[in-house]
């Protein structure tokens, strides 16, 4: 009996046939149907081969889909490695700027820090007042809109009754924030010759003028926190605004409005420029005229002059022994 099967090679069709004594040869003119036929039988071991082929190339196909799903499942790996490297690089160089930001205010701060000018405690052209009846004098430095002379009426600084002269009194306001000149200026019409009011001028020890810092957040607060020194927190979050403003010279305001026999009281809320204004006026001979002291101490590093803690302190200690009291304050914001 002779046995077939059927190969495709290249494009021709090749016979394999075997007689039953186990000889066999290649023809490409044998019977294919009878071939095939032949290959269809049950048993056949052609469909065995077929069979083992078709489950060899699944098999195949399965890995190469693992492989495939490993490969894209790599790819995502690799993917999200880079963004997380991305991230990183991205958070140091915030980092780093965060840093350098902070040494960009550091630089700024220690250059904004001189004196517009210097101390001047004395000068042979201040001109005394002229002799009067003693009064009370309130020297307001930081006035605003003239909230605290209002204190002032109610008694926050003792009762206005015990002024000399039967309660007679004169208030100075002094305020460099330009949005309270309309305000003081009302206020000294309606006064009846009792208040001066100095809008746009800033308090210090000395004359001159000088850039003026707006703190344009704190609404509520009258905008307590403009200043002198750009490195004052609520300057600082409005963005440093600044106007130009001349300054006065508190001491020689002192030495041309006060008789030895008023009763003066010095109000001074004026965002760091107290570190400057004090170590002065305590060398002054004027301070002898000053009665009280209402100072609301805020941050050293707002000074202008770079006074140190020391300085302060001894300015204060100084001004007591000379008769000055000095209670603890803290002014008014409204």
């Amino acid at each position: 009996m002779m046995k077939c099967a059927i190969f495709l090679v290249a494009t021709s069709l090749l016979c394999v046939v075997s007689s039953d004594r186990g000889a066999a040869k290649l023809s490409s003119t044998c019977d294919v149907g009878e071939c095939l036929a032949d290959a269809r039988a049950p048993g056949s071991s052609l469909m065995q081969v077929q069979r083992e082929a078709l489950q060899k190339h699944r098999a195949v196909e399965a890995e190469e889909e693992k492989h495939d799903t490993l490969r894209e499942a790599h790819q995502k790996h690799r993917a999200i490695e880079a963004e997380e490297e991305k991230r990183d690089t991205l958070r140091h160089s915030m980092e780093e700027a965060a840093v350098d930001l902070q040494a960009v205010d550091l630089q700024l701060e220690h250059l904004s820090t001189d004196a517009p000018c210097q101390c001047a405690g004395t000068s042979a052209n201040w001109v005394a007042p002229v002799k009067r009846a003693p009064r009370c004098l309130f020297v307001d430095l930081g006035a605003a809109d003239g909230n605290t002379y209002k204190q002032f009426l109610e008694g926050a600084y003792g009762d206005t009754k015990n002024c000399p002269s039967d309660g007679s009194h004169q208030a100075i306001l002094v305020e460099a924030n330009p949005i309270f000149q309309k305000p003081l200026q009302e206020l000294e019409a309606g006064s009846e010759g009792r208040v001066k009011s100095f809008a746009s001028t800033a308090a210090y020890m000395c004359e001159g003028s000088t850039s003026f810092f707006l703190d344009t957040v704190d609404v509520k607060e009258n905008f307590w926190g403009s200043s002198l020194s750009p490195n004052a927190r609520d300057v600082q979050r409005s963005g440093r605004k600044k106007v130009t403003v001349p300054l006065m010279n508190i001491i020689k305001l002192i030495a041309e409005n006060a008789l030895p026999e008023d009763f003066v009281i010095v109000k001074m809320d004026i965002e760091g420029s107290e570190w400057d204004i004090l170590p002065c006026l305590s060398k002054s001979p004027i301070a002898s005229l000053v009665d009280a002291l209402y100072v609301e101490k805020h941050m050293r590093e707002w000074s202008l002059a770079n006074s140190t803690d020391a300085d302060y302190e001894a300015a204060l200690s100084t001004l007591q022994a000379r008769g000055v009291a000095t209670p603890e304050y803290s002014s008014p914001s409204l």
